[in-house]
């Protein structure tokens, strides 16, 4: 007669072991994907800082013109702000300035255009943004975690999203809140923030809407 041996595991003792691990692993999940994110919180604000000082050299190189969120080159072409940065080489070759890494793509930030007149992208084209003309920079939203270059004031409640909240009904121009539902900011001082999406959904008119004076329409 055989004998049994009791130091190894039967086929129920091995599932149960697998059962735990698997219900281990379900509580942990949420709590290590929150740590995660908060990491990628913490590079995409210096990310940000980054692509600040490049705002502001632009600035400083420009007579105090920050770099159009659209303008005409030297082939008559147009090309975008980020474009604008790159080619001048006020960021860094591999555009980790402009990159977020919870998103890892050159659309990651976008440059607030609410003041601009007729909501167009349009209306963008070789205005820049005059920097002394700014009115209490440091509460003002120049740039932020968004799908697009470009994003316009929320319509939506942001109670509902989780993702992407739309703005103007276009899902193609949204500010993201990428971090544990919150959106990192670049203010026009220099400074980069990470905000709840309530507290911006609550002062979003505040923090948007700078003086439509600082535009040079001409």
């Amino acid at each position: 007669m055989k004998s049994i041996d009791k130091s190894s595991f039967s086929l129920i003792e091995l599932m149960v072991v697998i059962s735990i691990l698997a219900i281990l692993a379900s509580l942990l999940s949420p709590t290590l994907k929150r740590t995660i994110e908060s990491a990628y919180q913490v590079e995409c604000s210096s990310n940000q800082k980054n692509l600040a000082i490049s705002l502001h050299l632009y600035a400083d190189d420009h007579s105090d013109l920050f770099v159009p969120i659209h303008q005409t080159n030297s082939n008559n072409r147009l090309e975008n702000w980020k474009t604008s940065l790159t080619k001048a080489q006020y960021t860094d070759k591999d555009n980790l300035a402009l990159t977020c890494p919870s998103q890892r793509e050159r659309s990651s930030y976008g440059m607030n255009m609410e003041p601009f007149p007729s909501g167009s992208f349009r209306s963008t084209i070789d205005r820049p943004i005059m920097r002394y003309r700014i009115e209490e920079p440091s509460t003002k939203v120049q740039a932020a975690d968004a799908t697009t270059t470009i994003f316009y004031r929320a319509r939506s409640n942001p109670e509902g999203s989780r993702g992407w909240l739309n703005f103007e009904e276009n899902a193609f121009r949204t500010v993201a809140y990428r971090h544990v539902e919150n959106c990192n900011l670049i203010f026009f001082d220099g400074h980069s923030e990470s905000i709840d999406m309530r507290v911006f959904w609550n002062k979003v008119t505040d923090y948007l809407n700078f003086q439509k004076d600082a535009i040079k329409m001409d």
